[in-house]
């Protein structure tokens, strides 16, 4: 009997694969809902489940091959990092796609690690990511599931009534710990007033843990800190965000079940980490007898899944120069002609130092210069 190694199962399949610049993994079209997004106009009107992170590893295989295959994304977009990360020797990054490995030791395999961001920078479906996965063998770290509700059915403390309350014993989970967050803004314009709000279920070594947070709110908070304008949300705008984490043994077992089903029973994976259930009625308190709390099956009954891998690239110094002069070339015009250059100088100076090494080796491995330009050193830009 011949047996295949795993270096041979995954060139094999890989080898199946159309070459990349015929597009073999962009989906078309990806999406089946509307996407999450900030701009006032363009603020989803239907509630909808998404995978939010994933983290895997595939054994036997190296790490070009798994850029084509499970991501359909061209090795050479990579960046090659000075440092390694979880127990790996070496560390290739694309945007926020990381990938995890150690030259010469396929056993070890290539671990990716995909958060909400990453998972838009690659061409291909979180779902169809984890099915290959699962088809292959994969470990599983960890599996977010995301579900973003818009119908302002409850608020923190109609939450903290369902939850907390002893009269209303609506919660059901096995979770031993569960801990509200109602952080404040301690200075500015704001103070005295919630920063934040939510509730977390479970500790950190729970191989589940659900979270339950104001996402309008944490968005605003993540502008303020960062000095940014903020998100243009209509004043009576809700968003609130149910997130569940599957880890290890439990996100393998999620895993499978997504292979096999895709998103297609998201509210009952979430049920089945945490539910609500109307309070008991007489002395009958079965839980299982119980319907669901008319509020949640209401919010959960009706949802949209987003598909991830719209491939949403990361602009290389070209575009960027491409988008300066058609973009904002009269603004810049107009400073200079009024300020001097010098305001524009000094602007290009903060910019280049604000830049983190991160962002100029992503720069220096997409760039191609023309043979007759050479990067303006003045600036003090490290090309």
């Amino acid at each position: 009997m011949s047996s295949v190694s795993p270096r041979s199962k995954h060139v094999n399949r890989i080898a199946r694969v159309t070459p990349l610049d015929q597009s073999p993994c962009v989906q078309t079209p990806l999406l089946t809902a509307h996407r999450t997004c900030n701009t006032g106009a363009l603020i989803p009107k239907h509630n909808s489940f998404k995978i939010d992170w994933l983290e895997m590893t595939v054994s036997g295989v190296d790490w070009s091959d798994f850029c084509k295959f499970y991501l359909g994304l061209d090795p050479d977009l990579f960046v090659l990092e000075e440092f390694g990360r979880h127990g790996y020797a070496d560390l290739r990054t694309y945007g926020n796609v990381q990938l995890c490995y150690t030259s010469g030791r396929l056993d070890r395999g290539v671990k990716v690690i995909l958060p909400s961001s990453a998972l838009d920078q690659v061409s291909v479906d979180a779902c169809e990511i984890i099915r290959r996965g699962v088809e292959d063998g994969a470990s599983f770290a960890r599996i977010d599931i995301a579900f973003d509700d818009y119908t302002g059915s409850y608020s923190y403390e109609t939450l903290q009534e369902s939850i907390l309350s002893p009269e209303a014993q609506e919660l059901v989970c096995r979770f031993r710990e569960v801990r509200p967050q109602e952080p404040v803004w301690l200075q500015g314009q704001r103070k005295g007033l919630r920063m934040g709000e939510g509730f977390v279920f479970g500790s950190g070594s729970s191989s589940r843990v659900c979270v339950i947070y104001n996402k309008r709110l944490e968005q605003e908070a993540k502008a303020i800190k960062a000095k940014e304008p903020l998100p243009d949300f209509p004043e009576d705008f809700t968003w609130w965000r149910v997130e569940c984490r599957w880890k290890k043994a439990a996100a393998l077992v999620l895993a499978a079940h997504i292979a096999e089903n895709g998103l297609f029973q998201a509210g009952a994976l979430i049920r089945g980490v945490i539910d609500f259930r109307e309070p008991a009625d007489g002395d009958d308190h079965h839980t299982e007898r119980r319907p669901v709390s008319s509020w949640w099956n209401f919010i959960l009954s009706s949802a949209d899944i987003i598909k991830t891998g719209i491939t949403k690239p990361v602009k290389t110094i070209e575009e960027k120069c491409q988008w300066l002069s058609t973009s904002v070339k009269k603004v810049i015009g107009q400073v200079c002609s009024i300020m001097g250059p010098d305001v524009v100088s000094a602007i290009a100076r903060d910019g280049a130092e604000a830049t983190t090494e991160k962002e100029w080796k992503r720069l220096r491995a997409t760039y191609r210069p023309p043979g007759r330009i050479r990067p303006d050193l003045a600036l003090g830009i490290p090309f």
